[in-house]
């Protein structure tokens, strides 16, 4: 059995310490009443979306000043969390994980050609793929467009050209995926603070082209399950496997026994 063109999706559980630049960016602007800790994965996720919601309410008033302010803190914040993704990427301080690597080394074995997209920000595994990567959330050398948790396209604070600039990338995410004949969804949570990323994928999975999703994930019942939410038409022959990043093999293992069952 061949994945045919196999389309591989992966967010920050593909890179080792990958939030840590995140975190370090973050801190200094949680206002802790007593102690100092640092942020968390879910207090950096609750800051962004605060930040959102501001900007949203700040683009409601009629007043532009509060926008304007907001905006601009918006950038700075950006620009300095660009900057330590940067650092962390040139002292090796966030890596690749091994279980990607040899991951991607079956797929090559067993895919006609595959495609890359991402929601990271860092390019620490773009190399692999000879930077030929769709960062669907922006990258870290272009602070500006980087896009944060519950944002859409379509945010009343955007410039047209933000807009548009998004509207080709998330364009070039669809192509990919409808294209696809396979998807690995590689350390990516399918988050509720990412719906537009899952209603992209509705569009692809509920056609007729995917016939293989293989969720690798610490967590992928959970993952899975989300997934089988957004499969809600009988179009979907797609047939989905759950992995753990540690028993890559079981992938090359259920394409085996497909192969079986296909000559039988």
């Amino acid at each position: 059995m061949k994945l045919g063109k196999t389309a591989i999706l992966f967010g920050t559980g593909a890179v080792e310490y990958s939030w840590n630049p995140i975190l370090k960016a973050v801190t200094p602007f949680c206002k802790w009443p007593k102690a100092k800790p640092e942020a968390t994965i879910d207090v950096a996720n609750t800051f962004f979306a605060f930040i959102v919601y501001q900007l949203r309410m700040a683009a409601k008033t009629p007043s532009k000043k509060d926008l304007d302010k907001l905006l601009e803190a918006y950038k700075k914040f950006k620009l300095s969390m660009c900057k330590e993704i940067s650092f962390s990427m040139k002292a090796n301080e966030i890596l690749i994980r091994t279980e990607f690597i040899e991951m991607m080394k079956l797929l090559k074995k067993y895919s006609t050609e595959y495609c890359a997209l991402t929601t990271n920000w860092d390019t620490v595994i773009d190399g692999i793929f000879e930077n030929n990567v769709i960062h669907l959330h922006g990258i870290f050398s272009n602070p500006n467009a980087l896009y944060f948790p519950t944002e859409i396209i379509d945010e009343p604070y955007r410039s047209s050209e933000e807009y548009e600039n998004y509207l080709v990338s998330h364009g070039r995410a669809l192509a990919s995926l409808s294209e696809a004949d396979s998807l690995v969804i590689y350390g990516l949570s399918l988050s509720p603070l990412d719906t537009e990323l899952s209603t992209l994928l509705i569009e692809c999975l509920n056609g007729k082209n995917i016939r293989y999703i293989f969720i690798v994930d610490p967590d992928h019942d959970n993952v899975s399950k989300r997934m089988q939410f957004y499969i809600q038409t009988p179009n979907s022959a797609a047939k989905m496997y759950g992995v753990l990043p540690n028993s890559i093999n079981q992938i090359e293992e259920q394409i085996l026994l497909n192969d079986q069952l296909l000559k039988q």
